[in-house]
């Protein structure tokens, strides 16, 4: 679903849902380089998994960038700075956090499960951080959980 050159527009990244998310599924990014494909693209194989199995009630909002995250509101700007250097992606209010630097770390299938866990949080409610990760690693088998963490499955 790439389109164009340079960077990811907030556009093409909604473009890339399955049509039934859009309208509850609000995006900002920070400006988002080609180089960050596999974060685009592990975002949209995620939806596709947690829209298989339940369905969005209530409006979502997905920023794309890096702590200190900064949106953009119409009366000002908030920022959230995560208090911990190891958290990669959030999940605050109806908000979901992306660090595209963080997950760029990792291959493609964690990134697929990192997104798919704040999913889980966002449109299934779920709060307790050991049933995200076994929900997780049922929604998607690329990954396995071993000691409580993902783990590809193909280096089992």
């Amino acid at each position: 679903m790439m389109v164009g050159s340079g960077v990811f527009t907030e556009a093409e990244i909604l473009g890339g849902l399955p049509a039934e998310l859009r309208p509850f599924v609000g995006i900002q990014s920070e400006p988002l380089h080609r180089s960050f494909t596999s974060i685009i693209e592990a975002f949209w194989l995620a939806a596709r998994r947690i829209n298989k199995v339940t369905r969005i009630r209530r409006p979502i909002f997905v920023y794309f960038g890096k702590a200190p995250f900064i949106l953009d509101l119409s009366l000002g700007e908030l920022r959230y700075t995560p208090k911990s250097d190891e958290l990669i992606n959030a999940y605050v209010e109806e908000t979901i956090f992306l660090d595209c630097e963080k997950m760029m770390r990792y291959p493609f299938p964690i990134q697929v499960a990192c997104i798919l866990e704040e999913f889980v949080h966002a449109i299934m409610s779920v709060e307790d951080e050991g049933l995200v990760t076994q929900v997780v690693g049922w929604l998607y088998e690329d990954i396995v959980i071993v000691d409580g963490r993902y783990t590809l499955r193909s280096a089992m």
